[in-house]
This record gives structure tokens, sequence and C-alpha cells, in this order.
């Protein structure tokens, strides 16, 4: 074999196992990249796909008279939520669901075609509807317990106490005064949930701590 055969040789294999080095150390490159530098990233990313948060209504301190009776409570009410993508005739249920909250049809519908693992249907429910609900065993449909605000002597001192909004925040009144001091730990609810946004998994945490203060 010639000196210049045996060096064509050498070089083509030289070649070779540069580029076999090159793409080895490409693949490394890319899978610390992965795993160090962007793995907080997709972490995060991963939750996102995969974990819902729901938050709760937080409980709110009792206001009592000079003689200790009770103006303004907490009690539990009911509210309804949905999984859109559990749902598999969103237009019959939306007619079911409007016609026993006496919620708008349209809306409710459009809420239910989301692409969206998570929506509420209406929060803060009568009892009786929400038991009517339970019973119709609508698929994607569901009911949780959350904080609402009860008034025992409300034609009393309807004005002094003032109200509170549909999460619980103080709108008038001595509720909207002492919003701060009444209000209490807030919840979430944390919705494992798989590729098809089904939940296999629930958790209650408090995502913020608060001492509950009572007037």
């Amino acid at each position: 074999m010639k000196v210049k055969e045996k060096k064509w040789i050498r070089f083509r294999i030289m070649l070779v196992a540069g580029v076999f080095l090159c793409g080895f150390g490409a693949i490394i490159a890319r899978a610390y990249q992965f795993q160090v530098i962007k793995r907080e990233k997709l972490r995060a990313m991963a939750r996102s796909g995969y974990t819902g948060i729901v938050s709760l209504l937080p409980e709110r301190g009792t206001i009592y008279d000079r003689g200790g009776h009770e103006l303004a409570v907490s009690t539990d009410v009911s509210s309804v939520y949905a999984h859109p993508r559990q749902i598999k005739n969103p237009r019959r249920t939306s007619q079911v669901l409007a016609r026993v909250l006496r919620i708008s049809r349209w809306r409710l519908n459009k809420k239910l075609k989301s692409d969206k693992a998570f929506v509420w249907v209406k929060r803060k429910v009568d009892p009786a509807k929400a038991e009517q609900i339970r019973k119709l065993k609508l698929s994607g449909i569901g009911i949780t317990k959350e904080k609402g605000r009860y008034y025992p002597a409300r034609e009393l001192a309807a004005q002094l106490l003032g109200f509170v909004g549909i999460d619980n925040n103080g709108l008038e009144g001595i509720e909207a005064r002492y919003d701060k001091l009444l209000t209490g730990p807030n919840y979430e609810l944390i919705q494992m949930r798989d590729a098809l946004g089904r939940p296999f998994f629930v958790r209650r945490t408090c995502s913020r701590r608060r001492t509950l203060h009572n007037l």
C-alpha cells in the first residue's frame, strides 16, 4: 500500500472519529442543558401542564354586637365547578345546569367548551339546587364546599354591617372597613391531572397564612 493511500485512510478514520466525537459531545451538552440548566424551567412547565390550582373562598371572622350576639358569621356554602375536558355533551350539560341554576346557557356553554381543565359554573349555590345537581350525576360536573357569609340579623344592621363580594372581600360597612382584620387564611385545592385533564389526586393547602380575627 502506498504512503499516499495510507495517509488518505488515516485521514478518513480521523474524520469519522471526529464526527462521532462531535456528535457525542453535542448529545452530552444537550443532556446537560436539560438536566441542569433548564431543569427548573422544565419542572415548572410540567407542573403547569399537569397540576391545577383552584383558589377557595377564605373564612372570615365573626362580628358580634355588644351583647355577644352574632351579626355576621362564616358558613359552608356549595359551589359548582366543571372539568370541560370530561364533558361529553357540553350543549346538553349547559342546558340542564342553566335551567337549575338560572344562569346564561350561552355563557355556560362557552365555558364548558373551553380547553381549560377547571372552570367555575356558579359559586355560593342554594343547598337545594346543589343537591339537585348532585343527583343528576353529570359527567365532568362537581360540587365543593367553600366559605360564605351569613347575617342572622341582616334587617336590623344592614347598613352598618355592609356586605362582601363573591370572593368574600368586604365591600361596604364594617365588612369593608375591617376587611384585612376579618379575612382568614387563603386556601387552595391542588389537583393533579392526566393528559386528558382528569383529576386523580386532590390536596388542600394554605397559600397564605393569616390570623383570623373576630370583632
